[in-house]
């Protein structure tokens, strides 16, 4: 089993803190990565043991996984090696040699991606690495568009407030209220014509559809109002600034 270094590995760390070791190793058959051509397979079992393959030459060897410091012990005939997981997806699981910048390349026999060379290697983790960093980028140019996009928000609720306590929303209030007021009268006058020549319940009805016609039209001329209120403002106010 050969060990490499590689520089892309140390800067581009993608392992989960919830990555279960022990089921992921035992779950796939692993091709170890070398550049001699050689195919050597690791097969790790759950009860510790490792069926070794070098070239179909089948050799046992054995296993731990160490809680306490979370590494994998791989013991073979001749040495036994302590390994951090260092990086895992569909494709590799990478182990570093414990007290080094060495590492185990472990790919998974089943996939389509079988790098034959260093350099095939090391691309695959500079394009991960490149992946990474753009959704970094796109990511963090989400959090200042949204931040961005709050304050925006918050300045035109601020606007909209001082606008609504001007001089210009009290001056068309009493418009507006007067308006209101008219519509009243006229109310009342219709309905006690109504009911001076013996029609209460035409009275009634035309009370209900005059507050009902009103209701209506409060609501969509306060929402307007409230618009030409605040635009006025807004005018009033570019033209003070550019003065």
């Amino acid at each position: 089993m050969k060990t490499y270094l590689l520089d892309v590995i140390n800067r581009y760390k993608r392992l989960s803190e919830k990555l279960d070791a022990k089921t992921f190793l035992c779950n796939k058959a692993w091709r170890i990565f070398n550049d001699t051509g050689a195919k050597e397979v690791l097969i790790f079992r759950n009860d510790g043991s490792v069926i070794v393959s070098n070239n179909g030459e089948v050799s046992n060897a054995k296993w731990e996984y160490v809680n306490a410091n979370q590494t994998i012990l791989l013991s073979t005939t001749n040495k036994t090696l302590m390994l951090h997981p260092a990086f895992a997806d569909d494709n590799i699981f990478a182990l570093r040699q414990d007290g080094t910048k060495l590492c185990l390349f472990m790919i998974d026999e089943n996939s389509s991606f079988q790098p034959k060379s260093l350099t095939e290697l090391n691309d695959y983790f500079h394009s991960k690495e490149l992946i990474e960093q753009q959704k970094k980028l796109e990511s963090q140019q989400l959090r200042e568009q949204k931040i961005e996009n709050d304050l925006e928000q918050k300045k035109r609720e601020e606007f909209e407030r001082e606008a609504l306590k001007s001089n210009i929303y009290t001056s068309n209030s009493y418009a507006f209220a007067f308006l209101i007021l008219v519509l009243v009268i006229i109310l009342i006058v219709f309905a006690g014509l109504f009911i001076s020549i013996g029609n209460p319940y035409m009275a009634l009805f035309l009370i209900i559809c005059i507050l009902f016609l009103m209701y209506i039209s409060f609501r969509i001329s306060s929402q307007s109002f409230r618009k030409k209120v605040i635009e006025k403002y807004e005018k009033r106010h570019n033209s003070n600034n550019k003065s």
